[in-house]
């Protein structure tokens, strides 16, 4: 038994301090800021995150017209991943994203809806996007933000590789986040690409396939307003930014831009079964509704391309 007095009193306390702060310590995050992070999101997860940008880059294929400037309306989302190691984080990402990957090693076998093999991991450091490095499953994450991206590269494989459309500075988040809601209604928009009705001039391999298609190709946010114009609006200051350029025709209800894609845009409503377009100046706004806005060329039948993914499909955190 140990004798109490004074001093020993003291040393107990001293050391009490110590196991608890240390206890602290191990669930301390590191966050964008490179102060204390929250754990937010799906779950309660031990470890540190790292930030992805996972995107789409098509600006080394063989293309021409549409696709050979950054015109996709979903260019790319950011997820936070959590773990101990690049690839641990990596995968936690995917999964709170609803992507499917396909590890070999420490790189990229298959991901998303691609197995085409043109993959880039790409670190953030000294304010700039560096070259590709390796995800790695033993060595313990060393950076904030890390981008994932889909295309081929300048050259071949040893070019550059597909550079990502936005910095940390774009960051508007997806998946595990929450955002400020806003007033008024609430309408759930789904953001999307989809060329399977361009000539195959205008087009390249991967987005004539099934099989390799967008990694990007759109994601949901909730738009808030008093009228379907303005929860529209909403949705894409929250989906693209507050100074994103929206050109909308509240009469006509026709959609001219949404930053840089200024063509091909429509607007679909899901009727509880499948995908129909729709004329949002003519529709009453309810808390219940889903909206697609779409980039892409409309069929020989004059059809608006329809979304990949129906309200039963959705990931997402607003």
């Amino acid at each position: 038994m140990i004798k109490m007095n004074a001093n020993t009193s003291k040393l107990f306390a001293i050391l009490a301090v110590v196991v608890i702060a240390a206890s602290s310590l191990a669930y301390v995050y590191l966050s964008d800021d490179g102060g204390e992070g929250e754990n937010v999101g799906k779950g309660e997860t031990e470890g540190g995150y790292i930030s992805f940008f996972f995107y789409d880059n098509y600006e080394y294929d063989q293309k021409s017209g549409l696709l050979a400037e950054n015109t996709h309306l979903a260019n790319g989302f950011w997820v936070k991943g959590y773990g101990d190691t690049k690839t641990e984080c990596f995968k936690d990402a995917c999964e709170r994203a609803g992507i499917d990957v396909v590890m070999t090693g420490d790189g990229l076998g298959g991901w998303a809806n691609t197995t085409d093999g043109n993959y880039a991991h790409i670190g953030w450091a000294g304010g700039k996007w560096t070259s590709d490095i390796w995800l790695g499953s033993t060595e313990t994450y060393k950076v904030k933000y890390m981008a994932i991206g889909h295309g081929r590269w300048s050259g071949g494989s040893g070019g550059n590789p597909p550079a990502p459309w936005q910095t940390p500075d774009d960051i508007q988040w997806y998946f595990g986040e929450s955002k400020e809601p806003g007033t008024g209604t609430g309408v759930k928009f789904y953001f999307y690409d989809n060329y399977n009705n361009d000539p195959p001039a205008v087009k390249s391999q991967p987005y004539s396939s099934q099989t390799d298609r967008f990694v990007a190709d759109g994601y949901w946010v909730t738009g808030y307003g008093g009228t379907m114009a303005d929860a529209f609006r909403d949705a894409c200051k929250r989906a693209f930014g507050n100074n994103v350029m929206i050109g909308y025709n509240d009469a006509s209800g026709t959609i001219n831009r949404i930053g840089n894609v200024g063509s091909q845009l429509h607007s679909l409503m899901w009727n509880g079964t499948a995908w129909e377009s729709c004329n949002l100046s003519e529709l009453s706004i309810t808390s219940d509704m889903y909206i697609g806005i779409g980039h892409g060329s409309k069929s020989a039948g004059g059809n608006p391309p329809t979304p990949w993914q129906t309200p039963d499909d959705m990931n997402w955190g607003l």
